[in-house]
């Protein structure tokens, strides 16, 4: 992810890749302090992290998926 990062022109010292946090209060305290959330599931049936981040007030940006189509309203947050 980081290289697909460096090609989309952002810094990867920008970038926070983050698979398994330990405690539900470290995790919203993430959702609330970044710039963006971004959710790139191929498949997603129930998104929690998606939610959890708009739950949250974090910008959000998702892939187009029927979950995140389903939770996320705006077709401008979606991508392929």
């Amino acid at each position: 992810y980081l290289k697909q990062a460096q090609l989309a022109g952002l810094s990867t010292e920008n970038v926070c890749l983050i698979s398994d946090i330990p405690s539900e209060e470290t995790r919203f305290k993430l959702y609330q302090c970044c710039d963006a959330f971004l959710f790139p599931a191929h498949h997603s049936g129930w998104p929690l992290p998606l939610l959890e981040a708009m739950a949250c007030h974090a910008p959000t940006l998702a892939s187009y998926n029927s979950a995140s189509q389903e939770y996320l309203n705006n077709l401008d947050a979606l991508f392929n």
